[in-house]
């Protein structure tokens, strides 16, 4: 019996090989300058979605209201972002190159389909989408930036 016969031999020998590479882990490599730009457009898309309103269940009649429940109604929602910081936010990202722009609405902005799902319908590899999302980063940071100095 030799030490491939056991399946821990066969994984402790094929790690061993010089022909066997495990695949890196893929981590975001965000720089440290664009995390404000990050988290400012992370905002910017739970506003822009914002589907979180209070709601009367849909029934057949319309008229199904739910129990009260302790509260519910007294905790106003905060909002993400003020009306006119989201403005500023709007009208930066219009200035961003369409391809870096797609890519940005798409990861940030929530949509019907995941920005997965449209990076394979855009046929964009996910080293050049993660290029993308960064440079899109970039050119939107400095031009929101920009803004703000008027």
């Amino acid at each position: 019996m030799t030490i491939c016969d056991t399946l821990e031999g066969f994984i402790e020998e094929r790690s061993h090989t010089p022909a066997y590479h495990a695949k890196p882990e893929r981590r975001s490599t965000l720089p440290q300058e664009l995390r404000d730009a990050d988290a400012l457009l992370t905002r910017y898309g739970r506003w822009a979605q914002d589907r979180y309103q209070k709601r009367r269940c849909a029934s057949a009649e319309g008229q199904y209201v739910p129990p009260p429940m302790r509260g519910q109604e007294d905790e106003p929602m905060q909002p993400f972002m003020a009306d006119w910081s989201a403005l500023n936010v709007q009208h930066a990202l219009v200035k961003v190159p369409m391809q870096y722009r797609r890519v940005l609405q798409a990861y940030y902005i929530p949509q019907r389909r995941p920005h997965h799902a449209v990076r394979r319908e855009l046929k964009i590899s996910s080293g050049t989408w993660e290029l993308s999302r960064i440079e899109g980063l970039r050119r939107f940071w400095s031009v929101y930036l920009r803004g703000l100095t008027r």
